[in-house]
């Protein structure tokens, strides 16, 4: 592969990884005014060594993109790969980890409007 097409999957994974967030807020919000019962938070009350849901995933897709973007500059888009798979891992692992399952565990959710 080109580095244009690494370039293109790099670029696909940040606008995405940023566009499910952004669509859970917006449907969240018109789920409220419309009463829909609609959640995309993926939890499903695991509580294993792996905390995910899709915000953390998200994350990871995000950290993925950038990272390989960044590493297109001087590596082999092989090596760059590699090393955003476990920056994106990593960072889906410590969000989950040290962010949301705290604020789960607190009784704190991302939507903080509900009632």
């Amino acid at each position: 592969m080109t580095l244009e097409t690494w370039q293109i999957i790099y670029l696909c994974c940040i606008g995405g990884g940023l566009a499910v967030p952004l669509l859970d807020v917006l449907i969240g919000a018109l789920g409220s005014a419309f009463d829909l019962d609609l959640d995309f938070d993926g939890d499903s009350g695991f509580d294993g060594p792996a905390p995910v849901n899709l915000m953390s995933i998200c994350f990871g897709v995000v950290v993925f993109g950038a990272v390989g973007r960044l590493c297109l500059l001087g590596l082999p888009p092989f090596a760059g790969v590699a090393i955003a798979a476990i920056a994106g891992i990593a960072g889906c692992y410590l969000l989950g980890r040290y962010v949301i399952r705290p604020l789960k565990k607190a009784g704190l959710s991302h939507s903080p409007c509900r009632t």
